[in-house]
């Protein structure tokens, strides 16, 4: 239902249709009560309340009320018509002055608040009250907000003294001079263009202990860290062993049959050294890829991996994947509180580890999930289409410094009006006014944006939009050839060029100049703008970064969502130790991405340790036929010509006493043995080959 808003009272759309059913009817002066009254009858409903009346006899105004509910009373309140209006209906009533405007009462009925919400009029009653001559009502108004000229995509980044043609913040203030609605175009670029020097420091903070891989990843993988793992892990453990046996006691109640043991009861709490490996044998697994999480393990020797059993058993593993978390179970407003502590650690380490270089980069990345959650965006131009959107802070060798998880329409911090500019505020809040150069693309580019952030002393360059509000509009207009070009320049330094190549490509700059440079293409040579170069250089950190978490993705695909996407950010936290190493290691030769995670697995897991040997008795010889044979026992003989016997050592230890003259000469024992099965068996267990 469409509403006008005003200081006072309130008339609604179908009151209007009611109003346009009517015939009107002549009007006549010094009209009694009792007609007037009978021309007006008050209707009341349950959902629109008491009518207010007016004297006009043509078209009466019954303005229903909005009910409010709050708390344990109810109360309706009669709106009134403002001065102007009851004026022009008593004008056009006639010569009225006899019959006053009755009062409209106040029923006051328990459970509704004394102020209730002044609802706008409707386009009708607006038509009816005079347009009051002087400008728009005092800033101080409360009935009439005022609206901000500016596009969602141009909103200022700060909250720092207010300029001529800038507000200072999504939420301009009143006092605030608005932006210019047309901007002055040129040709010519102007005599001075702003410039600032970068004053930032871009070098490590902290030094690490060498210039190993793993020393680099101990720069990103605190104590600290690891600490997080053990306490979370552990208590979930305990939590999910009581879930176990509440079920198992469920059904047993229920008469059915209880389910098998889980692996979860089987739980010991894991330590720190533990976790190590269990990460090492993740990180591992993102290499060898296989199809099945179980093959890791299998004796089959069409796999043989010993390197995951001879460090953690499968089941060790698979209960310490099961009792993964990252944050206690607490309930939250916050859509990732399951994996919020992750985001913390990693924004406070990066900010504790190293300040952002001159140039930063704006994009998004694409965490893949193709199951059900509220905010999983769509973005086709990505590999991974389906999954939850990041909004990333980057360098162009793709170190990333801050991300920002994007919960949807939901989230209140980013969400809404200004979507854009408040990004920009998450990404930059801290780097600004120190001289950065800002690379984005034509998602969060204008030029009310651009010109916000060069009082913020940050230039911006990257692709533009062709409908962005307060491009110049003679570009947009102009009709180019392939090869060609047109440039535009505001008088404050802002730079607007459009391309005709195979489409029409945008751009704007107020670091970089018009200047038209060669470049390589696939066919030779090309002519392009320098900030187009340039943004085509920088952005491509972007898909470096892409480039490398594609690689070694480990094989996790039927684990719940911030399982998932908690192994996603320690993957984004192992390519920055990785990005490190390549800026700051002092070493000849560096490793690529391959073999600096082989070196952090055996950082994290170590060597295999040596098994014991087991206790085994090895056979003297290869075969039985060497000198296993049986022999006759030089025995004494004993009176009376009968020769002496042994004990069959296969007989006795089937609990059966037997006697034998022969044994085994080759054995180092010479044990006494049976000529029938007795020496076949012996030797067979000995693991002697027993030759047919």
């Amino acid at each position: 239902m469409s509403r006008k808003k005003t200081a006072e009272g309130l008339l609604t759309r179908s009151d209007e249709m009611e109003l346009d059913d009517r015939e009107p009817r002549p009007s006549t002066s010094g009209t009694s009560g009792t007609a007037l009254e009978k021309k007006m009858s008050r209707k009341r409903t349950a959902e629109e309340g008491p009518l207010t009346r007016s004297n006009d006899d043509d078209e009466p105004l019954l303005t229903p009320v909005k009910r409010h509910r709050s708390g344990t009373e109810d109360r309706f309140l009669l709106s009134n018509l403002d001065a102007a209006t009851i004026q022009l209906l008593m004008n056009l009533e006639g010569d009225s002055s006899e019959e006053e405007l009755p009062e409209v009462p106040i029923i006051d009925i328990p459970g509704i608040p004394e102020e209730p919400e002044i609802q706008p009029l409707s386009p009708l009653a607006a038509s009816l009250s005079p347009k009051p001559p002087a400008p728009s009502p005092p800033e101080s108004s409360p009935t009439t907000p005022r609206q901000s000229p500016l596009p969602p995509q141009s909103l200022p980044l700060s909250q720092s003294p207010p300029l001529p043609s800038a507000p200072l913040s999504p939420e301009r203030s009143a006092s605030a001079s608005p932006l210019p609605t047309n901007y002055s175009w040129s040709p010519d670029p102007p005599a001075s263009r702003p410039s600032f020097e970068f004053s930032g420091d871009s070098n490590l903070l902290e030094t690490p202990e060498g210039t190993s891989p793993g020393h680099f990843f101990d720069l990103m993988f605190t104590v600290g860290f690891f600490n997080l793992l053990v306490r979370e892990i552990n208590s979930f453990a305990a939590e999910l062993m009581c879930r176990k046996v509440y079920e198992q006691q469920r059904r047993r109640e229920k008469g059915l049959t209880p389910l098998k043991k889980p692996l979860i009861f089987k739980w010991e709490d894991v330590t720190i050294e533990e976790v190590k490996k269990w990460l090492g044998i993740t990180f591992m697994m993102g290499i060898i890829k296989l199809d099945r999480l179980r093959d890791y393990w299998t004796q089959n020797e069409k796999f043989s991996l010993p390197f995951f059993h001879g460090h953690m058993s499968r089941d060790r593993w698979f209960s310490i994947l099961e009792a993964l978390h990252f944050a206690p179970n607490e309930a939250s407003a916050d859509p990732i509180f399951k994996i919020r502590p992750l985001v913390t650690y990693f924004h406070d380490r990066m900010a504790a580890l190293i300040n952002p270089a001159r140039k930063v980069c704006i994009d998004e990345s694409l965490a893949p999930w193709r199951g059900r959650i509220s905010f999983r965006q769509y973005l086709p131009l990505k590999s991974n289409k389906y999954g939850i959107k990041l909004y990333m802070l980057t360098e162009p060798d793709g170190l990333i410094h801050r991300f920002l998880v994007y919960a949807g329409a939901g989230d209140v911090t980013v969400s809404g009006q200004g979507h854009t500019t408040k990004v920009i505020q998450k990404m930059m809040s801290g780097y600004l006014g120190v001289g950065r150069s800002l690379f984005q693309d034509n998602y969060y580019n204008s030029v009310d944006q651009a010109r916000a952030l060069l009082r913020e002393k940050t230039t911006v360059t990257g692709t533009l939009r062709p409908n962005r509000v307060n491009n110049p509009p003679d570009s947009a207009s102009r009709k180019l050839k392939r090869g060609e070009s047109v440039q535009r320049w505001s008088p404050d330094g802002i730079y607007v060029t459009k391309l005709k190549d195979k489409r029409d490509v945008w751009t704007i700059s107020t670091e970089f100049s018009g200047e038209m440079v060669s470049c390589e293409a696939r066919r030779g040579f090309s002519r392009k703008p320098q900030s187009l170069v340039e943004y085509n250089k920088c952005m491509g950190g972007i898909d470096l970064l892409h480039q490398h978490l594609s690689y070694y993705t480990p094989p996790h695909r039927s684990i719940k969502l911030y399982k998932k996407f908690g192994l996603q950010i320690i993957e984004l936290m192992l390519l920055n130790a990785y990005f490190l190493y390549r800026r700051f290691s002092v070493t000849s030769s560096k490793l690529n991405l391959y073999s600096f995670r082989l070196a952090i697995v055996d950082h994290l897991c170590g060597r295999i340790p040596t098994p014991t040997p087991s206790r085994v008795v090895q056979p003297a010889h290869d075969t039985i036929v060497e000198k296993h044979f049986p022999r006759l026992h030089p025995l004494p003989t004993e009176p009376g010509g009968r020769r002496k016997q042994l004990r069959c050592r296969n007989c006795y230890k089937r609990n059966v006493v037997k006697k034998a003259t022969t044994y085994c000469g080759g054995c180092p024992d010479e044990p006494g043995l049976c000529l029938d099965q007795c020496f076949i068996e012996y030797h067979r267990e000995l693991g002697v080959k027993i030759l047919p």
